[in-house]
């Protein structure tokens, strides 16, 4: 089997499936070494993130989620305020005018 790095040699890579998942308002655990999405996990306070070699970590954190179902979260007003930011419609709109400015200026 190759090396990690060789299957995923691309760390920063950001997954829109963080994007799909911050609405639900449940805990996030994202087992992943990309800085974008400790950003916004941190920022949002959605979940969590660990490198794929913290075992202990994700464990304690799936431990957490098992004890007290939910985490004891369903993110409050003020966290789904941070999680707006990256709805599809916003990150859409937000495209959306990148793409017209980039044809204005062409």
């Amino acid at each position: 089997r190759p090396p990690r790095s060789t299957l995923f040699p691309y760390t920063t890579l950001f997954r829109s499936k963080l994007y799909e998942y911050l609405p639900a308002g449940r805990p996030i655990l994202c087992i992943s070494e990309s800085p974008d999405a400790l950003s916004v996990l941190q920022s949002t306070g959605a979940g969590a993130t660990f490198p794929p070699n913290d075992v202990t970590g994700i464990c304690d954190f799936l431990r957490k989620m098992i004890e007290h179902p939910g985490g004891g979260i369903l993110l409050d007003s003020a966290s789904q305020e941070k999680i707006e930011p990256y709805s599809s419609a916003i990150c859409t709109a937000r495209l959306a005018e990148l793409l017209t400015k980039a044809v204005e200026t062409s």
